[in-house]
């Protein structure tokens, strides 16, 4: 029984088959194994969020499956239930696993107030706790519900407040009217912004560019220039802080954070200043990002150090500070540390309890060791460098080129004050001579509505430092690139809704791909044949589809085949 009550903190490391994720107690001892494809922390019921062959379920603290992986996704617990996405769309499960929809709907919101939001057939309505709709879909949009009150549109120019049984209490007629939240709804008129209150009342007049949900009796609002300057009111409409500011953000227990642009010209970063909700500045203009206070203290960054604050801005100097840009946590004396794209633990001391390893074995001598390139806080790459290899030169080749693929270059301070661009890596596989390596790279222009992705691959042969081609798979003379092309456009052509139309145009020899013991796979860029939410589209190619062409007596397949396997 005492497992049950356990401090459990999910962690990752690298293995031969990619990153696995597993829990750890408060000692650093691993109490549920590492082998899952993510992890998500345990919630108050005493269930985590897994990923396992690329589906979630749902685990408890034995590590036994409450509900299986068989979904795309699965929400945090809210009110005792959880959203689930399947292929066709949302359910709602209870904590026993049981579904407790009636159907499938096109969108549902977590639990609040007894009501789930949803959407079907781009109308809005509401779910009860037994998933059934108590509240018809007939609204153009909805909001959740605030103290058994919710705002919905009703047509245009038209939104209601309505009970939690659909009953209206109130109608406004305006063109744009937010949630309701403390009791002010922000609403607009002509093309400024103010707040009603729930009977309908203006309670401050429209006159900003934009106004948010008023939060513990604050709410931030804004001009209207060109570029949007941000500022702080309470609820009777008392100017806190004069809209001037490159934003503000709300961090709870008294706290704001008020942000400057580093770049007047290009205000997509800010530095920040910690003041309170009487309107003083407590410090200057130091921090480069700050959390939400918790019990007097929050994360904060400044100059790529990440350390803890008091509720006056001071350091703690008697918490743990680590070089790096991230985000820090304290739970039950235990300090989660996410630096630079890697979670770790220590003490309230700064004693590591856990760390992810660095390096990766395949099999005696062989090793990968991970590397991390840095040039300040916007460029850092993790690459791999194989070791063990007999000959140098051939190790030192291959290491240069495997970085160089991952992003190890020169880069200016320029650059870095343009975008940020981190890099990563797994291993795929690893079979006899052959380890497979995936390089991840992502680029973000500030003030860019999205990054973009890179991904590419390496087949290497670690006796010699080789990386095969995608030719060398296949016997001399034979047109592969035509073989392969028609397998996948017969798989597009099964799923032609999710490609854009004429854009394929076949594979080539510079195709990227990778294998495994049972297959080639061919791999697409974002935007090549698809939207940019489907990823990098790729295709599988069982062996067994392209053996007549496949050179099994080349160095390429013997590089993962033993010799007394039948061909």
């Amino acid at each position: 029984m005492e497992r049950l009550t356990e401090n459990l903190y999910p962690v990752s490391t690298k293995t031969v088959n990619g990153t696995k994720w597993g829990y750890i107690n408060d000692r650093g001892r691993i109490r549920i194994s590492l082998v899952y494809e993510g992890a998500e922390p345990f919630q108050r019921n005493g269930f985590a969020i897994v990923t396992l062959n690329e589906k979630q379920g749902l685990i408890n603290q034995f590590g036994r499956f409450a509900v299986k992986p068989v979904y795309k996704s699965i929400q945090p617990f809210s009110e005792e239930r959880a959203i689930i996405q399947t292929k066709d769309g949302f359910k709602m499960i209870d904590e026993k696993g049981q579904v407790r929809t009636k159907k499938t709907y096109a969108y549902m919101a977590p639990m609040k107030n007894s009501r789930a939001l949803f959407q079907t057939n781009g109308r809005y309505g509401f779910l009860n706790s037994d998933g059934e709709e108590v509240i018809a879909a007939r609204y153009l949009f909805a909001y959740d519900f605030d103290e058994g009150k919710a705002v919905v549109q009703t047509k245009t120019a038209e939104f209601q407040l309505i009970d939690e049984n659909g009953l209206v209490l109130h109608t406004y007629p305006y063109a744009d009217v937010g949630s309701l939240s403390e009791g002010r709804i922000a609403f607009k008129e002509g093309d400024r912004y103010g707040y009603l209150d729930e009977a309908g009342n203006v309670v401050i007049p429209p006159k900003y560019g934009m106004a948010f949900a008023y939060e513990d009796g604050f709410a931030i609002i804004a001009t209207s220039d060109d570029n949007y300057s941000y500022g702080l009111m309470n609820k009777a409409g008392d100017t806190i802080f004069e809209p001037i500011y490159n934003e503000i953000r709300l961090l709870q227990e008294g706290r704001i954070a008020l942000g400057k642009a580093k770049d007047a010209n290009r205000p997509f970063l800010s530095r920040y200043a910690i003041a309170n909700t009487s309107g003083a500045v407590l410090t200057d203009f130091v921090y480069d990002e700050i959390g939400s206070f918790n019990k007097g203290t929050a994360s904060a960054v400044k100059d790529d150090r990440t350390f803890f604050i008091d509720r006056e801005g001071h350091k703690v100097k008697t918490f743990p500070a680590f070089s790096g840009t991230g985000v820090l946590r304290k739970e039950n004396g235990i300090v989660s540390a996410f630096i630079d794209q890697r979670l770790f633990y220590t003490d309230e001391h700064g004693k590591i309890i856990w760390h992810p390893d660095t390096e990766i074995l395949l099999r005696r001598p062989y090793r990968i060791q991970e590397r991390l390139y840095k040039r300040g806080p916007n460029y850092y790459v993790y690459y791999p460098q194989i070791e063990g290899m007999a000959n140098q030169l051939e190790q030192q080749a291959i290491n240069q080129k495997l970085a160089k693929q991952a992003g190890v270059r020169h880069v200016t301070e320029a650059e870095t004050k343009e975008r940020t661009f981190t890099g990563d890596f797994n291993v795929l596989f690893f079979k006899k001579h052959l380890v497979v390596l995936e390089i991840d790279g992502y680029t973000y222009p500030f003030g860019a509505a999205h990054g973009m992705p890179t991904r590419t691959f390496a087949n290497v042969d670690v006796r010699n430092g080789h990386d095969y081609a995608l030719s060398e798979l296949f016997k001399h003379g034979r047109d592969y690139a035509a073989v392969l092309s028609k397998l996948v456009g017969e798989q597009i052509k099964k799923q032609a809704d999710e490609y854009f139309p004429n854009a394929y145009k076949g594979v080539n020899s510079t195709q990227p791909f990778y294998v495994d013991e049972h297959a080639l796979y061919l791999v697409f860029d974002v935007y090549e044949l698809a939207p940019y939410a489907a990823g990098f589209p790729t295709f599988k190619i069982p062996f067994a589809e392209i053996e007549p062409i496949i050179n099994q007596s080349g160095p390429f397949w013997q590089s993962f085949h033993y010799y007394n396997q039948p061909n």
